[in-house]
């Protein structure tokens, strides 16, 4: 089972991941919703929630996937990460 990344106590509805930099990263690469999410195994609807914050609670593995297929590292999707 792959591991969830959960909010540190009284961090509830904080951002774990920058959902701008995937969405900016999938443009920039020139992919499609739907090409991106059939290239990592994912749904379009899933990814599309990703990229705009709405899904909280995205797994590593996720966001390696996402990453990885846009030339990034993943921890760059970290809150702060330049």
């Amino acid at each position: 089972m792959p591991a969830t990344v959960t909010p540190m106590p009284g961090a509830e509805g904080a951002a774990l991941y920058d959902h701008e930099k995937l969405r900016a990263w999938r443009v920039a690469s020139g992919l499609s919703l739907t090409a991106a999410s059939a290239a990592v195994g994912m749904s379009y609807p899933w990814l599309a929630n990703l990229e705009s914050g709405r899904a909280r609670n995205p797994t590593v593995e996720v966001l390696t996937r996402l990453a990885v297929l846009y030339g990034h590292a993943p921890a760059e999707l970290l809150p702060g990460a330049a």
